[in-house]
């Protein structure tokens, strides 16, 4: 496995920064000088990837999903800075081999991204909660109701936070639109 870095971590906070897939499994790191995935597949050794997610103590990768062993995407940001809506998301086509920024962001920190099917995905943190109809290359906020984990079954997506706060959304993935 490849050496960490300096002060390089996987956060914690919503269990959601290791993935195992049918054929790979995927580790997501920041705190330090680089946020990184750590990715091994099944007929290769281990390796890191470079995310273009914020890269600094308290920022990085917080979550990350895969809808398959092809399409992921990570959020984070700056948990200190929760509204900065830059270098907060990105996603991958090929496996975790090489990773994009998102073409618009979520509305600020994130601590948990999950897939609802392989197209919609929901991302939550302290300042909100948005929604991805293109396997997270858009989002769009839905809700200034934020939450710290977040986890999906079906059409549903559940969400805890701050002071015992739950919630729960129905989504429907053929709507294509934020619901009012």
């Amino acid at each position: 496995m490849p050496a960490t870095l300096d002060g390089e971590a996987g956060f914690a906070a919503s269990g959601t920064g290791i993935v195992l897939g049918k054929s790979a499994i995927w580790i997501a790191t920041g705190g330090a000088a680089k946020s990184r995935i750590f990715r091994v597949g099944a007929d290769s050794a281990w390796s890191t990837v470079n995310s273009p997610l914020l890269s600094a103590p308290g920022s990085g990768i917080f979550s990350m999903a895969f809808s398959d062993d092809t399409h992921g995407i990570v959020v984070g940001g700056d948990y200190v800075d929760s509204t900065r809506m830059t270098q907060n998301c990105a996603y991958t086509n090929d496996g975790g081999k090489s990773w994009m920024e998102c073409e618009s962001n979520p509305s600020g920190y994130r601590s948990c991204v999950v897939f609802i099917d392989d197209n919609t995905a929901i991302s939550t943190g302290r300042s909100g909660t948005d929604i991805s109809y293109d396997g997270g290359v858009n989002w769009t906020l839905l809700s200034k109701q934020g939450y710290y984990s977040c986890a999906a079954a079906s059409d549903w997506v559940i969400g805890t936070g701050r002071s015992g706060k739950i919630g729960r959304l129905k989504i429907n993935p053929n709507q294509q639109s934020v619901p009012d």
